[in-house]
């Protein structure tokens, strides 16, 4: 789960690069050569925020399911990758005959272990994801929330 600094950081520095933005667009020194390209208005004398661009929602949803589809993938690829790095009969094997094959099976517990947490991760995300997809589509759409947990 994200920590709330983490998204409060976020929204500051968009902020900051915003304001940069039309600071170079004022100057006519930067890279932006046109002002109707504008993220966010700031008042340059109070420093507030006046106007934020609005968001198409179909555009928006369409893209939390892109993201949604590829953290499936993600998860489905670590999690074959954890089953992969099992301990098998061959690792056992060769523990016992190399000389260093209690380091060898060590290794090999390490690199599973680091698949699967990073499988867990993968799926915690994807989680959070349809959390927030789901509680976005119920603003959106104005129906009330309902999701299902596991327990």
């Amino acid at each position: 789960m994200p920590c709330p600094c983490r998204r409060l950081g976020a929204c500051l520095a968009l902020m900051l690069i915003s304001a940069a933005a039309q600071a170079a667009n004022t100057t006519g020194t930067g890279p932006l050569e046109s002002t109707d390209s504008v993220w966010i208005q700031v008042n340059p004398g109070t420093g507030l925020i006046e106007s934020l661009p609005a968001t198409i929602p179909a555009e928006l949803i369409g893209r939390m399911e892109a993201m949604r589809a590829g953290l499936r993938a993600q998860k489905t690829r670590l999690a074959r990758i954890a089953q992969e790095r099992r301990f098998s009969p061959r690792d056992a094997l060769v523990s016992i005959v190399l000389p260093g094959g209690l380091l060898y099976a060590a290794m090999v517990q390490q690199r599973r272990y680091q698949a699967v947490e990073q499988a867990k991760e993968a799926s915690a995300r994807l989680d959070e994801m349809n959390r927030n997809l789901a509680e976005y589509r119920s603003i959106l759409f104005g129906s009330p929330l309902m999701v299902a947990t596991r327990q």
